[in-house]
């Protein structure tokens, strides 16, 4: 259940906490003309997020969904959040800007494809770390074609998912 605390005027916190990890998620939302939600939250969590913001405002009116940096706990959730608000324009920070669009892409098809869900939360960046640095040594084509194209459809996201098991083959993380 997310718990939502108006903490300035049409400024809300939507936090969720989350029992397992000892660990509370924390989502903005500005209410106003054009309205942010900042922090996307975990895939897994994106259906009570959704619901908390749909309780202070119609969902679809969202202008902007922002994020800080490419993890899963602050942009997992960023493909439903762009369904559920079609309109809404994507925000990050400058962090996000120094990772090439390969690294982001794999990482967020990773998470959102379930490919992190059997990996401890504690083995969780190296995993990561990991995955990057194999795809680029084993796979160096299918970086540079994610980096080119800029589009992980067809051939790319059905190679990339092979190349994802390959990697979780060799438990090297």
């Amino acid at each position: 259940m997310a718990t939502i605390t108006e903490i300035a005027p049409d400024v809300y916190r939507i936090s969720v906490y989350a029992e397992a990890f000892n660990l509370q998620f924390n989502h903005f939302l500005i209410k106003d003309d054009s309205p942010l939600l900042f922090h996307t939250g975990p895939r897994r969590m994106f259906p009570l997020v959704r619901e908390a913001v749909g309780l202070v405002m119609p969902v679809e009116r969202l202008k902007y969904v922002g994020f800080s940096h490419f993890e899963a706990d602050e942009c997992g959730a960023m493909n439903g959040w762009v369904a559920a608000a079609p309109h809404a324009e994507l925000m990050h920070g400058v962090i996000g800007c120094r990772l090439s669009v390969a690294d982001m892409a794999v990482t967020l098809f990773a998470v959102n494809k379930g490919y992190f869900d059997d990996v401890e939360v504690k083995k969780a960046l190296g995993f990561e770390a990991g995955l990057h640095s194999f795809l680029k040594s084993k796979h160096k084509a299918l970086v540079d074609a994610i980096n080119d194209s800029k589009d992980l459809s067809g051939d790319n996201e059905k190679a990339l998912a092979a190349a994802i098991e390959e990697f979780k083959a060799t438990a090297t993380y």
